[in-house]
């Protein structure tokens, strides 16, 4: 067991991806890299298998951490939050080195390129903390991300494999989830009115919208209509507006657009856009649940998306329990 450690904090997966750019860029080089004036000054504060892990990079994270507190922005934060963040900090950090060494098994043959490229973006990018960082050790950095963000993917990790029964059987358990509030599949022809229209812009607009109603009834083809009279921006597809959601629309929109029979063009219809002509090409009821295939997908990713903390914390737990770490936080 490890030495010194007294409790266990979950390492999320989000939380390890992310020491690429919040971690593992704070972390220095290797020992052998370091001047030895350098190790001599610098406070140790944990060991994995050896590697030491120093004050300075905890203090950094723990710092960052404190920001999210903006009252602590002009005052000294509690001790004992502090000692929480900086217990919490020292186990991501010790997270990160047994992947970093974990992934050291691996060949990347091309690394010394994507390290150029990573940091070439990340430059680009002027990413946090990057001009307080000497160039061998943000290489080094990188270096790591590059190594651990392998390790996860070689592992499945990053993106773990769901079973087809399990993805099934939560769109089962969880139908009522996917019911719908109500779809309708409508197409419309719009002349805008703005809020502080005079009366006589918005009697032309009226008169333009049922001019538009009329020809559509005497057997103009809506399409053709709308592109001449709308106003929308759908005018170009004719009007067509998509399925949308109940709720989507203005509600004097949707109380129409859900009461009208398919196919039949309605009176018109005023909203805060202006006057509207519509005609409902489909619509789902509400309540309506999407079948599994139109949904698998979204559920596999939400799925995924649990299981990868999970299996990434598990994972860690397995390599501590091989690995020799000692704590030396008071």
């Amino acid at each position: 067991m490890a030495a010194g450690v007294r409790r266990w904090f979950p390492i999320t997966l989000l939380a390890v991806v992310t020491y690429g750019t919040q971690f593992a860029r704070a972390l220095p080089a290797s020992a052998e890299d370091r001047p030895t004036s350098e190790l001599k000054t610098r406070t140790v504060v944990a060991r994995v298998n050896g590697q030491a892990i120093y004050q300075d990079e905890l203090s950094l994270q723990v710092q960052k951490e404190l920001r999210k507190f903006r009252k602590f922005e002009t005052q000294e934060p509690p001790a004992d939050l502090v000692k929480r963040l900086s217990e919490k900090a020292l186990e991501r950090l010790i997270a990160v080195e047994l992947l970093y060494q974990a992934s050291r098994t691996f060949e990347i043959p091309d690394i010394d390129q994507r390290i150029d490229k990573k940091a070439e973006a990340m430059r680009k990018g002027h990413a946090s903390g990057q001009k307080e960082t000497s160039d061998p050790a943000f290489r080094e950095s990188v270096r790591r991300q590059i190594y651990v963000h392998e390790y996860l993917q070689v592992k499945g990790l990053a993106d773990p494999e769901i079973p087809e029964q399990e993805i099934r059987d939560y769109y089962e358990e969880n139908k009522q989830a996917f019911a719908s509030r109500g779809y309708v599949h409508a197409r419309h022809i719009l002349r805008t009115v703005a809020a502080d229209a005079k009366p006589e812009e918005r009697e032309e607009a009226r008169h333009q919208i049922e001019e538009a109603r009329r020809l559509v009834l005497e057997g103009r083809p809506f399409a053709e209509v709308a592109k001449k009279y709308s106003q929308c921006n759908s005018a170009q597809t004719g009007g067509d507006l998509g399925p949308r959601e109940k709720g989507y629309m203005p509600p004097e929109f949707d109380a129409v657009a859900f009461s009208i029979e398919k196919g039949k063009l309605s009176d018109v219809v005023e909203t805060k856009f202006g006057y509207h002509i519509l005609e409902v090409l489909e619509r789902t009821p509400e309540g309506t649940v999407s079948p599994y295939e139109q949904v698998r997908d979204l559920i596999a990713r939400f799925l995924k998306k649990q299981a990868a903390p999970k299996k990434t914390s598990e994972h860690v737990r397995h390599l501590r329990e091989k690995a020799k770490i000692e704590v030396f936080l008071p």
